[in-house]
């Protein structure tokens, strides 16, 4: 909570004051009430610690958003089977895929930028369930700025800086384990299942009773009736006239044509 606060670079007090109020909120009030004691421990901040920042911060999702970035970087670098299957299997390789992957994952989750790098607050903030001072140490900024300088690529400025730098900090190497999760969601869901469909017959089979062997029959011819859009048809078969030689009759019932002959739309 405390980089929700800006203490008073002249104050040395603030943090054993904001903590001895965080200890006996806990002593005097209900541990099961979650909401007051988040309220309290609020309060504690705000009275003893500092000023509360006015700017957006940095806020961790949960570990299944990351999984989805994860995914989506997969898809959009088209990484290659293989290597997800390498991936789900817990390894990974030291590989153009593996770098620019990395590289992606951090970009998208806001945890690395184009222009100034990897955000060591924002790494820190991810691994709250686990603290890790060392993120903000100068040792680590040192590094860090050290690799954007001699690579010369991105994507192996964020592989070596996760490899070597802050890899094991915090929750160690939980990058690893999003990849893990979002390569196995991929390569379950590209299982290839065969089509089970098949296109209908053009013949009619029957079977009988007295033999094994199926007798297969072609289907009954139909006549179709064409009717033209206006166009001379029969009156009585609805047949259209057809008059090689000039007189107008109808070829199937023989019936000759009259001034009023109907026409069909």
């Amino acid at each position: 909570m405390e980089r929700f606060f800006q203490p008073d670079p002249l104050d040395v007090e603030y943090e054993n004051r904001t903590a001895v109020c965080l200890q006996q909120g806990l002593m005097r009030g209900d541990t099961s009430d979650c909401c007051n004691l988040a309220y309290e421990s609020f309060m504690c901040y705000l009275q003893h610690y500092g000023n509360l920042v006015p700017c957006p911060q940095f806020y961790p999702e949960d570990e299944s958003r990351d999984v989805r970035i994860a995914r989506d970087c997969m898809n959009v670098l088209q990484v290659p089977e293989q290597m997800l299957r390498a991936y789900r299997n817990g390894n990974f390789p030291d590989a153009p895929e593996t770098r620019c992957l990395l590289r992606c994952f951090f970009l998208r989750s806001g945890l690395y930028s184009v222009d100034t790098g990897f955000d060591v607050e924002r790494l820190y903030t991810r691994d709250f369930e686990q603290p890790d001072k060392r993120y903000l140490s100068s040792d680590t900024r040192t590094k860090l700025q050290e690799l954007r300088g001699s690579t010369g690529d991105q994507c192996t400025e964020v592989y070596l800086a996760y490899r070597d730098v802050f890899g094991e900090l915090g929750r160690p190497f939980v990058t690893g384990r999003v990849l893990k999760a979002a390569a196995t969601g991929l390569v379950l869901c590209d299982t290839h299942v065969e089509p089970t469909t098949t296109g209908c017959p053009t013949t009619t089979t029957t079977t009988t009773s007295t033999t094994s062997t199926p007798t297969t029959t072609a289907a009954p011819e139909t006549t179709t009736l064409f009717f033209n859009y206006k166009e001379l048809n029969c009156q009585n078969c609805g047949r259209m006239f057809l008059s090689p030689t000039g007189r107008l009759s109808c070829c199937k019932c023989m019936k000759s044509s009259t001034p009023f002959g109907k026409y069909f739309f």
